[in-house]
């Protein structure tokens, strides 16, 4: 797709050029490169328009130059100034709305990444606790293969059970670490096949102390292929961990039956689009409605800040697909993540 628009580019070019080559006065069509200048600066840096822009003035002047060169003293001037002031005009405000861009960019990051680490306020008890099991582990699996070694006749194979073990558990702690990093970042993440079934249980994993203090049932059976979609991967773990961290909060009594329920599906009224459903028996929208929940510093929480959701949709939004809120009936809320199966 990338090659058949720089195709597209160049062949406009080439055509604006010789349609300005035509007389009688032809060459006033130069101004049309601005139109060049547009459709490059939706995926060219700074550097490349600048350079466009130039060559597109230099083409003007180079087709002016042949079409007058019998009166290249009295030629029409004018038509080849306006031309240009109109290619320099587009080419700075172009400049100006990707500058403006960047700097809204930049600014969705840093709040992006607030959020996460306000989440990962939340979660610092459950992060320890999380740490602490394997670290558990691997000391009581090296003492035990210790101890198995130290017998006057040493037991290797338990040794080397309980060493196994060890490399188990310190990966695990690995991974538990990674995934802290990952949502610390500040830095813009770089999209990559991400599986819907491991980045739905990795966020599960994240939040098992806080699912475990309130007795919430997590159900998710993955059901039929996997999903392989492209995306940033923190940015899609942060919306997840989001709402499940809301429906966690709104569970208000630890009672037996209080669920989450999370389900992904092929969507058939969209092509190549999936869609997360997220859906919980909590007190669901009282203070709220599923229009207004994603309105910025909207918050029903006493220390919320409002942003939580508004950044999530913009997430959603930014690669493609859809965040909706809907009430879960009789009770709780259900919040679907719709996503395209290949998002560039």
């Amino acid at each position: 797709m990338r090659h058949l628009s720089l195709l597209f580019i160049v062949l406009l070019s080439l055509s604006i050029f010789c349609f300005t080559l035509l007389p009688p006065r032809h060459d006033a069509f130069s101004v049309l490169y601005v139109i060049v200048i547009f459709l490059v600066s939706q995926a060219a840096s700074r550097h490349v328009i600048k350079l466009i822009a130039c060559l597109c003035i230099g083409l003007s002047v180079f087709s002016f130059s042949l079409v007058h060169r019998d009166d290249i003293v009295h030629g029409p001037y004018t038509r080849l100034a306006l031309s240009i002031f109109a290619i320099l005009l587009v080419t700075l405000l172009v400049l100006r709305n990707q500058r403006i861009t960047e700097a809204l960019a930049k600014q969705k990051r840093i709040l992006a990444h607030a959020d996460r680490m306000l989440t990962l306020g939340y979660l610092s008890a459950s992060i320890a606790h999380e740490i602490n099991q394997p670290l558990t582990a691997i000391r009581t699996y090296a003492h035990s293969g210790a101890r198995w070694l130290k017998k006057t006749e040493p037991d290797l194979i338990e040794a080397l059970h309980c060493f196994g073990s060890i490399e188990k558990n310190s990966q695990r702690a690995e991974s538990i670490i990674g995934n802290i990093k990952n949502l610390a970042q500040k830095k813009a993440g770089i999209p990559e096949q991400i599986s819907v079934h491991q980045i739905i249980q990795e966020s599960c994993d994240i939040l098992k102390n806080e699912i475990s203090n309130k007795k919430i049932n997590v159900i998710f059976n993955p059901s039929g292929q996997d999903i392989q979609f492209c995306a940033v991967r923190i940015e899609i773990q942060q919306i997840l961990i989001n709402i499940l961290m809301n429906a966690i909060q709104a569970f208000k009594e630890n009672i037996p039956n209080n669920f989450i329920h999370i389900g992904v599906y092929d969507m058939t009224d969209r092509e190549n689009f999936f869609a997360i459903h997220v859906v919980d028996n909590a007190m669901g929208f009282i203070e709220a409605t599923p229009e207004n929940i994603f309105d910025a510093f909207f918050s029903t929480k006493q220390n919320g800040m409002g942003l939580g959701l508004t950044i999530c949709k913009g997430i959603i939004e930014a690669h493609g697909g859809r965040l909706i809120a809907e009430h879960n009936k009789p009770k709780g809320a259900k919040f679907i993540i719709q996503l395209p199966k290949h998002v560039s």
